[in-house]
């Protein structure tokens, strides 16, 4: 039976994505993320500022970076505005658009791993198919920055995983992420 892992955690920097990779590389799995949408649309807003290679170059290496054409907000600024105005005006859209691709995908057998699960009708979204719910920390993570803390805090994960590692140094994680894999948690 065709799985949906998804991957949680409310610090930034802690792997999220890194994990998504890993199993998509190693296992097959299929990368369905809830805010492609507002990622693309924020892309799309910054391009003819700081150019289109720039901008896609920006969103996974630079994030954070303050663009000065654009206020000195960073890419990230940008998705929160507009992920918020989007859920303000249309409650449920990211998470039936993240729904529908993720069960295309389990329809076709295949496994499906999300990373930027970030708000409860996205959570209930993913449970409707059955989804599995991991939660990372890393005790080690500099980053302050913390947009969805406390967000998805009452929620039950089906596990939790902390690393205790440098961040860039991910072999805790995926010696953890092959346990999952291969159904041994």
């Amino acid at each position: 039976m065709p799985r949906v892992v998804s991957i949680y955690s409310d610090q930034a920097g802690t792997g999220k994505s890194t994990a998504a990779a890993y199993l998509c590389d190693w296992y097959g799995f299929h990368h369905v993320s809830f805010a492609a949408p507002v990622k693309q649309a924020a892309i799309a807003i910054a391009s003819p500022i700081i150019g289109v290679s720039t901008a896609t170059d920006w969103m996974v290496e630079r994030k954070e970076a303050p663009i000065h054409e654009i206020g000195g907000a960073s890419l990230v600024d940008l998705c929160c505005t507009i992920g918020f105005a989007i859920r303000e005006k249309h409650p449920g859209l990211l998470a039936s658009i993240g729904k529908a691709s993720a069960q295309e995908i389990v329809e076709r057998g295949g496994d499906v791993v999300i990373d930027d699960m970030r708000h409860v009708d996205e959570w209930h979204a993913i449970a409707k198919l059955g989804g599995e719910f991991v939660k990372l920390t890393r005790t080690t993570n500099t980053n302050t920055r913390s947009d969805m803390e406390g967000l998805l805090a009452d929620l039950e994960f089906d596990v939790g995983f902390v690393i205790d590692a440098p961040q860039g140094d991910h072999s805790q994680l995926y010696g953890f992420l092959d346990t999952l894999a291969e159904g041994q948690i």
